[in-house]
């Protein structure tokens, strides 16, 4: 029995998708997702990736988002869930807000501490959550959202009544 994890495509980075600047091109990269996920019998993708938006380079996931222009990012990722789910997946945004750095995610052994993330709200409102409007207010098209699992202002993300 194969395993839906056996002969997959190496699709190009959002950042790479972006950088083309062609919204056909972000959907047919969003059209050929959804259909190997679809043929390996898989209904939810865990992607596309809205951020980082790149501000810190050492993040090691800026790679994974689009672009740091937010509505070149909101563009991308509405072109993109749009192939997705014409294929028939749901597409799951993940990174959605602030995944900007991957150290100190946890406390650990090397650390007594977590990484907090914390913004103010118009840097929220203008940086990372006008394409997440702009995809489910305008679009509609917005189906699942990757659960935030770092923390904010010094509270766990899932449990931020501000975000």
């Amino acid at each position: 029995m194969s395993s839906i994890a056996d002969v997959n495509s190496a699709f190009p980075s959002g950042m790479n998708a972006a950088a083309t600047w062609s919204t056909s091109l972000m959907k047919a990269r969003g059209v050929a997702m959804g259909q190997e996920h679809r043929g390996k019998g898989v209904d939810v993708q865990l992607g596309p990736v809205a951020g980082p938006l790149g501000r810190v380079p050492e993040g090691g996931r800026n790679w994974e988002g689009f672009s740091p222009d937010p509505v070149l990012t909101g563009v991308a990722m509405g072109q993109t869930i749009e192939g997705i789910q014409s294929a028939g997946v749901v597409a799951c945004a993940k990174h959605f807000i602030m995944n900007e750095q991957e150290h100190y995610r946890e406390a650990g052994s090397d650390t007594n501490f977590a990484y907090s993330a914390n913004l103010d709200d118009k840097t929220m409102h203008e940086l990372y959550l006008w394409y997440g409007i702009n995809l489910s207010h305008d679009l509609g098209i917005l189906t699942l959202i990757q659960a935030i699992c770092r923390r904010s202002s010094g509270r766990g993300g899932c449990s931020d009544v501000f975000l």
